[in-house]
């Protein structure tokens, strides 16, 4: 056998010089991957996104929903347009956080979201609280807010334990069915 046909032989690459400073090329915009797995791009209402930034959007966003239902039953209960039974005051609030373990991904985020989910009750029965002294120029509205603060922190004990299992009702029924 000849040397030629034992060894292999390539061409040798023709090496390109890199332009320095005004002759250097515009860097281009390219998605930047994290790390070395590629992410799925999903459609969320329409727009193209990568799943994590989806599911980030989920948890923010289906916690300030049910946030707001359970804002406003409370506030239906202190204008006693409703009754002050265990119906209005566990029971649908928890029934209402079952769409957070349904939609959430993992249930360490749902469970994380049922108490993003409080923390916004919170903010918005505070707001409907003190929103006679937003109207009014003559009351005090720091008087208005630390009341408001107290019983909306007698409520949010029975929003966050209803959360808590509404959430995990809502990943147990997305685990088996």
């Amino acid at each position: 056998m000849s040397d030629e046909s034992k060894y292999r032989v390539e061409a040798e690459d023709d090496e390109v010089e890199e332009k320095k400073g005004f002759f250097r090329p515009l860097p281009e915009d390219r998605p930047v991957q994290s790390g070395d797995k590629k992410q799925p791009i999903v459609k969320l209402l329409g727009i193209s996104m990568y799943e994590k930034t989806r599911d980030r959007i989920i948890i923010l966003l289906v916690p300030f929903l049910v946030a707001l239902i359970n804002a406003n039953v409370f506030s239906l209960v202190i204008i006693q347009a409703l009754p002050e039974s265990s119906l209005f005051l566990f029971v649908i609030p928890m029934l209402s956080a079952i769409p957070i373990g349904l939609t959430v991904h993992h249930t360490k985020n749902a469970l994380l979201a049922s108490l993003i989910a409080s923390a916004f009750f919170v903010m918005l029965f505070v707001l409907f609280l003190i929103s006679p002294a937003l109207m009014s120029p003559r009351l005090n509205v720091g008087e208005f807010f630390v009341s408001g603060m107290i019983i909306s922190a007698i409520y949010d004990l029975f929003v966050i334990f209803a959360n808590l299992l509404g959430s995990l009702i809502g990943a147990i029924l997305r685990e088996f069915f």
